[in-house]
């Protein structure tokens, strides 16, 4: 289809010829390139009554700057989501993680702690710190001392599995002879579980392309 134009033209008072009016109309046919259009690229336009009914069903202002706020908002509480800024706990299957996010490697079997500069410990963002199990050593246990103390009339001395002579005094004035024992610990060393109790689930993190 192409559009044919058609002008009309008037003789003026200076009798000079001059177009008045172009007369344009729809055909079906060839013309030159660029007043070429396909036939199902023309549409119906709609009545008057019908233009109304949808103007009238169209938003308001009011109701567009209604959502633009409730967007602002919801612009706010969702700007920490980046990749790399965030981390929530997920309950479900890693096979039904949401489009757009992935595992966070990071959190692996750990717990989360908040940064404290002023701590040694929690100073630095992003280290790993503390164990699931713990080994007491000497340096542990708090400084105490239980004595014993037995006398026996001869140098000899016979105690159980629990004791053992940790000095022997020598002969007192009195006839006995002094000895100092202490208790055996019977540990074995083993490291002792300080993992407190929790419920374990996944991490995952936004990867937003």
């Amino acid at each position: 289809m192409y559009i044919h134009t058609a002008q009309i033209t008037k003789t003026f008072q200076d009798q000079t010829d001059k177009i008045l009016i172009e007369k344009k109309t729809v055909k079906f046919g060839l013309s030159a390139p660029g007043n070429m259009w396909n036939w199902g690229d023309f549409k119906r336009l709609d009545t008057l009554k019908v233009m109304m009914e949808k103007i009238n069903a169209a938003a308001t202002q009011a109701d567009l700057n209604d959502i633009k706020t409730r967007l602002d908002k919801v612009e706010l509480k969702t700007a920490p989501i980046v990749n790399g800024g965030i981390a929530w706990f997920w309950r479900k299957p890693l096979s039904e993680i949401p489009a757009g996010w992935k595992p966070c490697t990071d959190f692996k079997g750990k717990t989360i702690f908040g940064l404290d500069p002023n701590d040694p410990v929690f100073s630095t963002l992003g280290t790993t710190v503390g164990s699931h199990s713990k080994t007491i050593t000497q340096n542990n246990i708090p400084d105490y001392v239980i004595p014993f103390y037995g006398a026996t009339n001869s140098g000899q001395t016979a105690v159980g599995n629990d004791l053992s002579v940790i000095k022997w005094n020598g002969k007192a004035p009195d006839g006995f002879y002094d000895h100092t024992y202490g208790i055996n610990s019977g540990g074995k060393g083993m490291p002792m579980d300080v993992l407190n109790r929790g419920v374990i689930v996944d991490f995952i993190e936004p990867d937003f392309q």
